[in-house]
């Protein structure tokens, strides 16, 4: 039997304020009951620049100036780019002399899992190593269940 679905006044509004769903202060239920309605608006969403090499801080800059409150990334598709050729060896040294820490991907998967609330566990055989996508805060039995469940 089809039943009728109301769309709440405050998610309308909230669209035609031209804000994203996620800042309609929906509950987990709310979102979970929404999810098969496929808004983009609703999922989170991280800002990531493209800098120049000379420019490495205008990240900060824009999301100051922007006013953004979601996160904000900066990288250099250049320099990864030009570090993708190199061994390990010489790709350390490489970030070393440009003053970055890490390269980009490693900063973009950690805000990425943590904007979606995940984090990976490890399983260890003899001959392979797998890493599983699970909830933030899982303690290892329920993270072992989820893994068994994959099989």
């Amino acid at each position: 039997m089809w039943r009728k679905t109301t769309f709440c006044p405050n998610y309308k509004k909230c669209l035609e304020a031209g804000k994203p769903l996620r800042k309609a202060g929906l509950t987990t239920a709310e979102v979970f009951t929404m999810r098969s309605f496929s808004f983009w608006s609703i999922k989170p969403e991280l800002v990531v620049v493209n800098l120049a090499e000379d420019n490495l801080s205008f990240a900060d800059a824009f999301a100051k100036e922007t006013k953004l409150e979601e996160p904000v990334l900066g990288i250099c598709c250049k320099i990864e780019a030009e570090m993708a050729g190199l061994d390990a060896a010489d790709q350390k040294e490489f970030l070393d002399s440009m003053g970055i820490a890490e390269p980009a991907f490693g900063l973009i998967i950690r805000a990425a899992f943590s904007l979606l609330g995940r984090m990976s566990f490890f399983t260890v055989g003899e001959d392979e190593v797998k890493a599983w996508v699970i909830p933030l805060e899982t303690k290892a039995p329920k993270a072992a269940g989820a893994i068994h469940n994959d099989f």
